[in-house]
């Protein structure tokens, strides 16, 4: 198949064109919720606190129930890693993207302001552990590479050194790296032929030379068009015998042509001299007059190994399945206990504490 422009980017931007990122698997989460009937309180409260002449003991009681409001708030969102388990991605966005405005709009040293801190702090980092996880039921290299640039464009419009630009930052690295490791193993057992590649080079440099100087989509591309022309020269190589002795000559003057219209020092002019010349070893190696190509063979498809499995990334966190009589709850976290305490907590959300505490608990990393 051709891999022509509108294919690849087609693909590219279908992630940020939906407005979802995606998910290995359902989340039954309530956390969210119960910090958002605690803030509803802890705003009563504090309406009541500013109007309280100050001092009295009504401005003291008003303060007291804020405060127990907001700190029920921030412990319905228990750990990151807890919250990470019982919301998607998208919910965990959103919702922080949600605590930055209302830390923005909140009174400088204020109380609430230092809830929304804090909240705005756990779900970025809950967004960022949602996101590793995402990373491993994604094989294909060019969902992949899209989720990376997804990643990347929110980092360039994050404030600068703000929890999102840290979370988007991590996520964009760990996106193009698992980018060059599928697209490697992916280029190795592909049955594109030698033009095919050569047309995928073609745009990946492209791609490379429109990139920001030193960004990690230069980088990928860079990586992947130089890896592509070495697959190309190698199924040009492998293909030769199969051509006559006027094909060969034709394609040589073909290539010819390409090195003497590419930049000088570029990456394709060295890909067209070295085609060239692998064309032209193929003339002479045949006796004068040449010779009739051998047959081309019946094509025998075979199945590529299955995609590597994804490398675990740092921070990787436990797994644990609570299964009951009634239905099956996961969560997940940086260790046994707190993935425990995340599948306890979706539980609990459905069933009773008493079936929930006699389910069968099972963990892996």
């Amino acid at each position: 198949m051709k891999f022509s422009a509108v294919l690849l980017l087609g693909t590219l931007v279908s992630f940020s064109a939906q407005a979802g990122l995606p998910d290995c698997q359902p989340a039954q989460g309530y956390a969210i919720d119960g910090f958002s009937r605690n803030e509803a309180l802890m705003l009563e409260w504090n309406q009541r606190f500013a109007q309280a002449p100050s001092g009295s003991f009504d401005e003291k009681y008003a303060d007291r129930e804020r405060r127990t409001a907001g700190a029920a708030a921030l412990n319905a969102l228990a750990t990151a890693s807890a919250l990470a388990g019982e919301h998607t991605q998208d919910e965990l966005h959103a919702f922080a993207q949600l605590m930055n405005r209302k830390y923005g709009g909140a009174s400088s040293g204020s109380y609430t302001e230092s809830v929304y801190l804090t909240a705005a702090r756990l779900a970025w980092d809950a967004f960022a552990l949602r996101g590793n996880s995402n990373f491993t039921c994604i094989t294909e290299w060019r969902d992949m590479w899209s989720l990376a640039r997804t990643y990347a464009s929110f980092y360039a419009s994050a404030s600068s050194g703000s929890k999102a630009e840290s979370a988007y930052l991590q996520l964009a690295r760990t996106g193009y790296s698992e980018t060059n490791r599928r697209f490697e193993h992916w280029i190795k057992y592909s049955r594109e032929s030698y033009a095919e590649l050569e047309g995928l080079a073609d745009e990946l440099w492209t791609l490379y030379g429109r990139a920001s100087s030193g960004s990690l989509e230069e980088a990928f591309a860079k990586n992947a068009g130089t890896l592509t022309y070495r697959y190309a020269l190698e199924r040009l190589n492998s293909s030769l015998g199969y051509y006559s002795t006027g094909e060969l000559l034709d394609l040589q003057k073909v290539y010819d042509a390409c090195y003497s219209r590419a930049t000088s020092g570029s990456v394709k002019e060295s890909y067209c001299r070295q085609a060239r010349d692998l064309v032209r070893q193929e003339i002479m190696r045949r006796p004068p007059g040449g010779e009739a190509p051998r047959p081309q063979p019946d094509p025998q498809p075979v199945p590529p190994p299955p995609a590597p499995r994804p490398e675990p990334i740092p921070g990787d966190y436990v797994e644990c399945e609570l299964r009951t009589v009634l239905g099956s709850y996961r969560g997940i976290g940086t260790d046994r206990n707190s993935a425990s305490d995340s599948a306890l907590r979706v539980c609990l959300g459905s069933e009773s504490e008493y079936s929930c505490s006699t389910g069968a608990l099972n963990c892996s990393r």
